[in-house]
């Protein structure tokens, strides 16, 4: 599985790495796999990559927040 991981705040051409990532194990209750077809590094990206969002993830952290995908698995709700 490949990311976008963030690594440092400030110049996204420095604090972006494309990287190769774990599996995710099978999803818990109440939540879902999805293989992300298409994703876009888009303007609000860009903001946090910088640290001008409001939110602030723990580095490193996976970037992005949209996507289009197919749901492969899905968990039982306990």
């Amino acid at each position: 599985m490949k990311g976008i991981v963030l690594t440092a705040y400030g110049e996204p051409a420095t604090g972006l790495e494309f990287r190769e990532l774990p599996e995710p194990g099978d999803p818990g209750a109440g939540q879902v796999m999805v293989a992300v077809d298409y994703a876009p590094v888009n303007f609000s990206d860009i903001l946090v990559a910088r640290g001008w969002y409001s939110v602030h993830p723990e580095l490193p952290s996976v970037i992005g927040n949209e996507g289009a995908g197919r749901v492969l698995a899905n968990g039982r709700y306990c």
